[in-house]
């Protein structure tokens, strides 16, 4: 029986613009404050997220540069990766209106991952290209977390019958649909970069680390804040 092959989905550069209105809900996703925290957390991850994933690709232009598909590919995910930071971003400044303090956590977020562990690892294994090499694959990991959190949430519902404003609803579901979309486009870059099984291993587990510590941070963080949160 003949195997038919799928074509890999385009990933396109979509015009979006979504509006938070104020007064927006305190704890907008099923009435839940950790919940919503988590959620915000991600609001405030991703923005400096997307700003390394494009670095990281952008580091190898020279090596697709010759490849007019892969070339495009990686144009089109750096503009979906661009918008989503944009869309992101803009919920730091409702989260300012609920009392809530974003840019603590942003600032720490930044000082110890981009500032502090990226930029040392980059300038410390140049050999070989060694410190690029290792971002692109934490980028090709963290992209294959971002697509299964993206899948999940469709599938089991969480996005599309969660208890949430319907223009946050649209928002994740965009951003998820997207990212299924493209999560192959770094991995096809890291390949013609570099191959190794150990390389990818790496990319990993530090993304594993990384992940799950900045979110749960941000929860944390977030929740300390929350001025209704303590008062129960």
């Amino acid at each position: 029986m003949a195997t038919t092959l799928t074509a890999k989905p385009e990933a396109k550069i979509r015009k979006v613009n979504f509006k938070f209105e104020k007064p927006f809900p305190k704890h907008w996703y099923n009435d839940n404050p950790v919940a919503t925290h988590f959620m915000n957390a991600q609001h405030l991850a991703f923005p400096d997220g997307e700003k390394f994933f494009i670095r990281s690709v952008k580091a190898f232009a020279d090596v697709y540069k010759n490849d007019p598909e892969l070339r495009k590919r990686v144009d089109n995910f750096i503009g979906q990766e661009g918008t989503h930071y944009a869309e992101h971003q803009k919920f730091w400044d409702i989260m300012e209106s609920q009392d809530l303090q974003p840019m603590k956590f942003v600032d720490v977020f930044r000082k110890t991952a981009w500032n502090g562990l990226e930029t040392w690892a980059r300038k410390t294994f140049k050999k070989n290209n060694i410190g690029n090499k290792v971002a692109l694959s934490v980028t090709v990991a963290l992209e294959h977390y971002t697509a299964m959190l993206a899948e999940s949430g469709i599938i089991n519902k969480d996005i599309t019958e969660g208890k949430m404003p319907e223009e946050m609803k649209n928002l994740f579901m965009w951003h998820a649909a997207e990212e299924i979309e493209h999560k192959a486009i770094p991995f096809d870059v890291l390949k013609k970069v570099d191959d190794s099984y150990a390389l990818r291993i790496s990319g990993m587990l530090i993304a594993s680390w990384g992940l799950w510590f900045y979110l749960g941070l941000g929860t944390v963080m977030l929740t300390a804040q929350d001025k209704d949160v303590n008062k129960k």
